[in-house]
């Protein structure tokens, strides 16, 4: 009722907003961060999550492709396209010359750690690769302090450690037990976490460097 009312341009008595007119505000100023939320929930999660009934159901589900990778980049992909389309954003701000080689040094830092991880599973199984490509937090707050200047809080640190300690224990009930080689496997999971961990300062690089004629966060999302 308020919604039709406010649009309708008829006059509402002022009272503190409710709840629910708090959410439908929150969802119309941020409509493009939560449609690339709920891409990457879908895709990259739960289609994740349901690895096993794709298993069973579609044959190229196997351990030997990154299928749900494929079709989770590919749904980003589209769907942001159609997303910039819609928006009509594509010209918004102007892009430099820094910012373009900061956006692809973040689409090329991400694919080579989907590509390493890829290897990783390969040769040493999931496990080890997944405890370093869940702990990117740390590596990740690091680049940033030193590529961005970014000020991180001893809180922030604090919670960084423990997901990092939280993931190593993980390893106790569950030991690496390596497919091939161990230490191919060791290492490309070290750099192929070193990457995705590199790929999120220079993301944020792109808007510190358009700052005074920033372009449109979809597009920057559509084009990384």
């Amino acid at each position: 009722k308020f919604c039709l009312r406010s649009q309708a341009g008829m006059a509402e008595p002022a009272r503190p907003q409710s709840t629910c007119n708090t959410v439908v505000s929150y969802c119309r100023d941020n409509q493009s961060a939560l449609v690339w939320l709920v891409i990457f929930c879908v895709t990259g999660i739960m289609l994740g999550m349901c690895y096993e009934l794709l298993d069973i159901h579609a044959g190229p589900a196997k351990d030997e492709t990154f299928l749900t990778c494929f079709i989770g980049y590919w749904s980003q992909f589209l769907v942001g396209g159609l997303w910039v389309l819609r928006q009509g954003t594509w010209r918004q701000g102007k892009w430099t010359g820094g910012m373009v080689l900061a956006l692809l040094a973040s689409a090329v830092c991400d694919g080579a750690a989907q590509g390493l991880d890829f290897i990783a599973y390969q040769e040493a199984g999931f496990m080890l690769f997944t405890i370093f490509h869940s702990s990117v937090t740390l590596p990740s707050a690091i680049i940033a302090v030193a590529l961005l200047r970014a000020k991180v809080t001893w809180t922030q640190w604090a919670g960084v450690l423990l997901v990092v300690v939280g993931l190593l224990v993980t390893v106790i009930p569950n030991p690496v037990k390596p497919k091939n080689s161990f230490l191919w496997g060791f290492t490309t999971s070290a750099v192929g976490s070193l990457c995705l961990a590199a790929s999120y300062p220079f993301s944020e690089m792109v808007f510190q460097l358009g700052a005074a004629h920033r372009p449109s966060e979809e597009m920057a999302c559509f084009l990384g």
